[in-house]
């Protein structure tokens, strides 16, 4: 495959993502959240938050973490969160959906050179909050649910690209390249976290 989030062209509806100039309508709602009904955030496909471009951002190993839930599967190549973007291929790292609208966790050098984790399948879509840690220690990409390891790992000689993208800022419920399709997750999304350090213990 050439592109991390490339569709069939038949795949493709003729509306995108809604622009909106003043930014209030891109804001998440409020809703009570996975610890004891504090307030969480709800996307619905149309809105994200980002984060402005930083070293602490773009490191050569990775541990992105969030708690998530949605009632069914957001869809395709819907995003948790993303690091940059090159138009509509590829992010430096990224958590996502992917094709099968499960859950999988990827690492890239460019939009012909990824490597991607296992996928989480569609059955994480349950209603319920879910764990979820996606890593690359710089030879091996591993995603994880509440803990437990899904598959055995995906070996990677990748160099993860910064820079000398369209977008660098770090983006959580979407991914900011321009795609005719939507890329924004529906659902909630909460405690989202970057570390250098490849340990997803770290992170409960």
């Amino acid at each position: 495959m050439s592109s991390r989030n490339r569709r069939q062209t038949d795949d493709r509806p003729t509306t995108g993502r809604r622009h909106d100039p003043d930014g209030d309508a891109n804001d998440p709602t409020w809703v009570p959240g996975a610890f004891l009904g504090l307030p969480t955030l709800q996307f619905n496909g149309n809105n994200y938050l980002t984060v402005p471009d930083a070293p602490s951002l773009d490191t050569a190993t990775i541990t992105l973490a969030a708690l998530v839930r949605a009632p069914s599967s957001p869809g395709a190549y819907r995003y948790i969160a993303a690091k940059g973007a090159i138009q509509c291929e590829t992010a430096s790292y990224g958590l996502f959906t992917g094709a099968s609208g499960g859950l999988s966790f990827y690492v890239s050098n460019g939009p012909n050179s990824y490597t991607i984790s296992a996928d989480a399948g569609a059955r994480i879509w349950n209603g319920q909050w879910h764990s979820v840690i996606g890593t690359f220690n710089g030879s091996t990409v591993n995603l994880y649910v509440d803990g437990k390891q899904i598959g055995t790992g995906s070996p990677s000689t990748v160099a993860i690209q910064y820079g000398g993208q369209d977008n660098n800022q770090f983006a959580i419920g979407d991914y900011l390249g321009a795609c005719p399709s939507p890329m924004g997750f529906v659902g909630n999304i909460e405690g989202v976290a970057v570390l250098q350090a490849v340990n997803p213990s770290l992170i409960p």
